[in-house]
Formats: C-alpha cells, structure tokens, sequence
C-alpha cells in the first residue's frame, strides 16, 4: 500500500466532492433504452456497420491496446482484427462513462424491455404459454448478447429463468383454482 501525506487541500477535494449533490439527467432515459432495446439496438448495429474483416495474422493477447483493459479480456477473446477491438474498446469507455445509478437509466431499460418483440407476446393468446414465451425471451437476450460483445452475460440465467417462470406463475394465478375447502372457509368468514 502506498501512503502519502494527506493535506488539507486533499481533505477539502474530498469533502467538495462527497457534499456535491448528484445531478441525473433525462438524458440517461435514452442510454437505458439503447442498452436494453432489441429492436433499436438491431437497427444500429446494421447502420453503424459493425462487420469487421477478419485479420489471419491478428491476435488479440498481442495486440498493444488491450493492456489497459486486461481485466476485461473476455470481450476482446474472439476479436478477429484490430479494428474490432479498437470498437469493443470504445464501448468499453462508453459504458464506464454511464450512471448506471440514475433512475431515467433504468426507467428507459424498463422502458426498452416492455417494447421488445418477446413482451409484446404477452398480450396475445398464444404468447401467453410459458413455453413460448420463454422460448422467445431467451432467444431475444442470446441476440442482443451477439449484437453487444460489452454486454454483461450474467442476464442469460435470469433472463431464461423470468421468460420460463412468470408465464408459468401469471397463469396458474390467472385460473383461479381454489380448493373446496378455501371456498367454504371463506363463504364463513363473510
């Protein structure tokens, strides 16, 4: 551990910016969309033209300008030239540069999820059934895992986990199903 003389100018900074209040902007609204939106991100991925040649010769543990993010390697693994990884680079420092504890943020994930083509499921008949739903659901966030390679992965279980397993409960809720012995209890109670 390395130690330095803490002064008061240094003491001053500290108390300056833990008393500063925090500022979220709307703005943040929009970047929880973009994150979370199937549909807006497939759109930009075709319009940014995100298809990189491949480079026979490139390899990533070689390449210079991955040190600075060796923690982060596991996006940079199957990066097949340098011009892809100086792009998972930049959304690298884009996403560091995220509030990921504004609430527009996460309002506009909320937001981007309910608009997903998987969501809109839910209000029809058929995309009621847990399977198909889950189905859906899964293969939706598989999707936006290919289109994103900065994309955190720990969504997959809890994605597939929510897409099978609410449909399953909404349902079984939905029928009503009460015992004969509930109903006589609760015709006593009234």
């Amino acid at each position: 551990m390395i130690s330095y003389p803490f002064t008061p100018e240094d003491a001053q900074k500290t108390f300056e910016k833990e008393t500063t209040p925090v500022e979220y902007n709307v703005s943040d609204f929009g970047t929880g969309f973009k994150d979370e939106n199937l549909p807006y991100m497939a759109i930009e991925y075709l319009t940014n033209n995100q298809d990189f040649p491949a480079d026979e010769n490139y390899n990533p543990k070689q390449d210079p300008q991955i040190q600075p993010y060796n923690d982060f390697y596991d996006h940079f693994m199957f990066s097949k030239s340098a011009a892809e990884t100086t792009s998972i680079i930049s959304k690298l420092d884009q996403q560091a540069e995220t509030n990921y504890a504004s609430p527009w943020y996460h309002l506009g994930r909320v937001t981007g999820a309910f608009l997903d083509p998987s969501s809109l499921l839910l209000f029809t008949k058929v995309g009621q059934s847990a399977k198909l739903f889950g189905t859906a659901f899964a293969a939706e966030e598989i999707a936006k895992q290919n289109i994103d390679p900065v994309r955190d992965d720990s969504y997959v279980p809890w994605t597939v986990a929510g897409g099978y397993g609410l449909p399953y409960v909404i349902n079984k809720m939905a029928k009503g199903n009460v015992s004969a012995a509930t109903h006589q209890k609760i015709i006593q109670i009234r």
